[in-house]
């Protein structure tokens, strides 16, 4: 659905509560994606300076003056969500993506949102994830049954390969093509993929490559590769908090 229509059929919404988190939600979405957008320019301003054009050659060429160059390179992508409410302040602990969907033969993704939110909930991560799928669905539990200070905006990425740019895990559940591209770049750029095979999906199929591919599980315990498996919501949870802390020995 592209902009005018969903814009069109969220102020169509009879009821003026629903309406209003509707319009929120999309807000959010559309600033994120603003975002997303000045960060992918960003890039493209640095590697067209990178083979010799000139700033001044580029303002002219996008129609600005040279000091609006220097603000487009200062752009910065949406901020990481800082969880870990339960903990206290601190510095987080790791930076993870939280990928997934419920794609087309995906399953126990309920569960899993449930699970997550709890991990979340508890550990001090810097949490980065799509504007819709499970890593938001995750946080709009929290925002919805805790109700934590600082938690009222979706900072959701846009853009698969910025969602785990800066992660160092990468937590999968179901997922479908989408997730499948954040995968595929979160192993491209070496990664720790964690992924969910009883959720299905993109999980699944990340899963079933690191059996072919061990150098992608690497950094796990073969017994904790192993457990990964055949692991429920709660569980693939509890291995990935365990993974993450100990940077996956002993895990």
């Amino acid at each position: 659905m592209d902009w005018l229509a969903a814009l069109d059929a969220t102020g169509s919404i009879s009821d003026p509560v629903e309406r209003a988190r509707a319009l929120t939600d999309l807000l959010a979405e559309h600033q994120a994606a603003g975002k997303a957008l000045a960060v992918m320019r960003r890039d493209a301003i640095d590697q067209a300076l990178g083979t010799g054009v000139t700033a001044g050659q580029l303002a002219r060429a996008l129609g600005v003056s040279g000091p609006r160059i220097s603000q487009m390179r200062r752009a910065e992508g949406p901020a990481p969500v800082i969880t870990g409410w339960l903990s206290g302040p601190g510095e987080p602990e790791a930076r993870v993506a939280v990928c997934g969907s419920r794609a087309a033969g995906t399953q126990h993704v309920d569960a899993a949102v449930a699970a997550l939110a709890d991990l979340l909930m508890r550990r001090r991560y810097a949490v980065s994830h799509g504007p819709v799928g499970v890593g938001a669905e995750v946080l709009t539990r929290i925002a919805d049954q805790h109700h934590p200070a600082g938690l009222d905006s979706m900072r959701g990425i846009v853009g698969h390969s910025n969602v785990v740019r800066d992660a160092d895990y990468v937590l999968i559940v179901g997922g479908g093509a989408g997730t499948q591209a954040e995968a595929d770049t979160a192993a491209e750029a070496g990664k720790r993929l964690l992924p969910m095979l009883t959720s299905g999906g993109t999980a699944a199929q990340v899963y079933v490559r690191m059996i072919g591919d061990p150098a992608l599980r690497a950094w796990l315990p073969e017994a904790t590769f192993t457990a990964l498996g055949s692991a429920d919501a709660a569980t693939f949870a509890e291995i990935a908090e365990t993974a993450i802390t100990t940077g996956g020995e002993d895990a």
